[in-house]
């Protein structure tokens, strides 16, 4: 059985004549269904075929995102910037697929004084109305306070779509850069101050000359 490029059934065609045919239109005769009787047979450009079953396969990979648990654990009196940074990484989180479990414990004296455990939780919580949603409610299990969060519908595909477009211009303006580079001038020398001076150089001390004696100087010979 022949199935044209066009997706036409052609019936039962002889070997040789599905072979000039693919040859004919410059395809290439695949055999897509073997064990059926009779075979199935299909004229294809296979190199273009491969092709884009790999890009939807990579497109696959990329939109199937395993969820995580990740975890936030918090005291009641926390200070503000360790609430803001743990508060930027949940966010992170999030928008990444992952659910995020917010843990606040309870030490000491602080178990008579729960409840400001919970307005510090609730403040929290409102810091992430504009992505998130509460998947489990606040709940107390012992002597920790603990809630679940889950990004709402449409946000991981928004940023995912925004970290595309800046991918994307990021490649573009490197490429650009690539191919038209800035013009550089000559390297700039080092300033230099004026020459030094040449060290001066001390004359050395002078020589006393020997006492005078009155006698001649003493020569090598004597007189007979």
């Amino acid at each position: 059985m022949l199935v044209d490029d066009e997706g036409t059934k052609r019936g039962e065609v002889a070997t040789e004549d599905a072979r000039r045919l693919a040859d004919e239109r410059g395809l290439d005769l695949v055999e897509v269904a073997p064990n059926s009787n009779p075979p199935v047979c299909r004229l294809m450009d296979y190199g273009k075929f491969k092709y884009e079953q790999k890009k939807k396969s990579r497109v696959g990979e990329k939109k199937h995102h395993v969820s995580h648990i990740k975890e936030v654990r918090l005291r009641p009196l926390t200070d503000e910037h360790d609430v803001t940074v743990k508060t930027q990484h949940a966010r992170g989180w999030l928008i990444h697929g992952d659910k995020v479990l917010i843990t606040m414990t309870f030490r000491g004296r602080e178990m008579a004084h729960q409840e400001i455990g919970y307005e510090a939780m609730k403040k929290l919580l409102a810091q992430f109305e504009d992505i998130a949603k509460v998947e489990s409610p606040m709940r107390r299990d012992g002597s920790r306070l603990t809630t679940t969060l889950i990004a709402k519908p449409g946000v991981v595909e928004k940023a995912e779509k925004e970290r595309e477009k800046a991918h994307k211009e990021l490649t573009k303006d490197g490429a650009e850069g690539a191919q038209e580079p800035p013009e550089q001038g000559p390297p700039e020398e080092p300033e230099q101050g004026p020459p030094e001076e040449p060290p001066t150089m001390e004359a050395p001390p002078a020589t006393e000359a020997p006492p005078a004696t009155g006698e001649p100087p003493a020569t090598g010979t004597q007189a007979s």
